[in-house]
């Protein structure tokens, strides 16, 4: 409201304030309508049964006109009233025409009474209506500042030549009072108003938030509840964490969790690393947020991915005062990537490893810092494959290379590297303790032991010429081992098919051919 001092109704409060004033007016003109009609019911009754001359005096028959005018416009009201209680302007109109009349009423029978009496006279009954008015019915400066300045002055011009200068003042001084009071009821009636609207405004900006974070609530559970992943928030103060989703359906813990920061420490569902990392990151002031694959065992025993998302909530004075994120369960996405991975470093034809397999086998084993492990490549080329492939046709010869890299794979241990290097080609990489009788050993089953493959009903032999390297280094290198190995195979093709020879390309007989 801009103006609460105005004396008009601002704008915007017009209808509140019509229809609040009326219903208030309402309620309490019935209430005085009524006691009225029994002051003035009794003094008819008075004039007409109780006074020796009934109306048969002048005196007696004003008196009566006067109570049964102020009787019959008190009535008129009641229905007048219901008849406009769906126009709040129309009603606060007849509201102020009848607290008008009793002024003039009481202005009236006042002034007769001193007429009659002026030895006695005084303004009570003006004075007292005027007080009633002002004080039992809101009206608007409109109204009441000429109706109250109008009847006041007119009943001390009226009076001027009975009452005393003294209390001709007195009036004047309580028909100004009485204008202060209808004011200050006018004056509180609207700041009432605007602050009861300001306070529905609130209420109802409240309730349509309210109604909005209903709403995201909802929906939040809803995808909590519709979503693979769990919810966690954590309250660093209580050091107590909330879990949602199906939590303890698959882990077996309770979705609330006091003491989490101990509980993570000793939690047998994660290994101790990632339980060291998890700890020190909730005891970290400075850490913001965190990121991290976690493998956890479920209800069931089984081992599960989960990514961790989790980001930390500061306080006003800057302290992590708690922090919210979400588990979401990746195992089939590290599945996937493994497969990929396998994909990648696989033979398509042979399901054997690939070259860069093989390198990279070579690069992670943990014995390449052990003095007491030697190194060995073997290059094996299929002899007569071109014929085998000449003969009976590709897809035998695709055939034969399957089985080529089962046989060769059989010969071998399961920590040995297997592989294909393309064509007739395969590689195989071998780390043993230092014992040149197993390398000679390994040569010769590839080279002696028969191995026949059926196609169509045909035995087809297949024969291996093998190219040897070891190397006795903590750290061989693998392009130096792959060029000795070759040159090896190489060397025993040239002698004769289904040989090998071997060679140490670091050793003190470096690139000297042992057989």
């Amino acid at each position: 409201m801009n103006n609460l001092y105005a004396l008009s109704v601002p704008s915007d409060l017009k209808n509140d304030f019509s229809q609040g004033t009326c219903n208030s007016n309402h309620r309490i003109l019935k209430l005085l309508i009524f006691f009225i009609s029994l002051a003035q019911l009794f003094n008819l009754f008075r004039v007409l049964f109780l006074s020796d001359s009934g109306l048969h005096t002048v005196n007696n028959r004003i008196y009566f006109s006067f109570y049964c005018f102020l009787l019959l416009i008190s009535l008129i009201y009641i229905p007048v009233g219901h008849f406009f209680k769906d126009h709040p302007k129309r009603q606060l109109t007849c509201q102020m025409a009848l607290c008008l009349l009793w002024l003039l009423w009481s202005a009236g029978l006042n002034l007769y009474d001193m007429i009659r009496q002026p030895q006695n006279a005084e303004g009570t009954i003006f004075l007292f209506s005027l007080l009633m008015v002002a004080v039992c019915v809101q009206m608007i400066p409109a109204f009441f500042i000429p109706a109250f300045s109008l009847s006041g002055l007119a009943f001390i011009f009226s009076s001027r030549e009975i009452l005393r200068s003294g209390e001709l003042l007195n009036i004047f001084f309580f028909v100004c009072i009485a204008q202060l009071i209808a004011y200050a009821r006018f004056h509180y009636t609207l700041k009432d108003m605007d602050q009861a609207r300001t306070i529905r405004h609130i209420s109802k900006s409240l309730e349509q938030e309210k109604e909005k974070l209903d709403l995201s609530l909802k929906k939040y559970h809803y995808i909590v509840s519709e979503s693979k992943n769990i919810i966690v928030e954590w309250d660093r103060k209580s050091d107590t964490a909330v879990f949602s989703g199906n939590w303890q359906e698959r882990f077996h813990y309770p979705s609330v969790i006091s003491g989490f920061t101990q509980w993570l420490g000793s939690s047998p569902i994660l290994g101790s690393d990632i339980r060291q990392k998890l700890t020190s990151w909730l005891l970290d002031p400075s850490c913001t947020s965190v990121e991290t694959e976690l493998e956890i065992k479920t209800t069931s025993g089984e081992s599960r991915w989960f990514l961790l998302h989790f980001s930390f909530q500061e306080g006003t004075d800057g302290q992590v005062v708690s922090g919210i994120g979400y588990l979401s369960d990746i195992s089939s996405q590290k599945q996937e990537i493994l497969s990929l991975k396998s994909k990648v470093m696989t033979d398509t034809l042979t399901g054997l490893l690939n070259r860069r397999a093989i390198r990279n086998y070579m690069t992670v084993h943990p014995h390449l810092l052990d003095d007491n492990i030697m190194t060995v490549m073997f290059i094996i080329d299929l002899d007569n494959f071109k014929q085998i492939n000449d003969t009976y046709g590709h897809p035998c010869g695709d055939y034969v290379l399957v089985q080529a890299g089962a046989f060769l794979k059989n010969l071998f241990r399961k920590t040995d590297a297997v592989g294909r290097l393309g064509g007739d080609e395969f590689i195989i990489l071998m780390y043993a303790r230092r014992n040149r009788q197993l390398v000679t050993k390994k040569a010769r089953e590839m080279t002696q032991t028969p191995l026949t493959v059926q196609w169509n009903g045909v035995q087809i032999p297949v024969g291996f010429s093998v190219g040897v390297s070891v190397s006795f280094q903590p750290q061989a290198d693998y392009d130096l081992l792959y060029k000795s190995a070759d040159g090896a195979l190489y060397e025993a093709k040239q002698n004769c098919k289904g040989n090998f020879v071997i060679r140490l390309p670091d050793g003190p007989e470096a690139d000297k051919t042992t057989v």
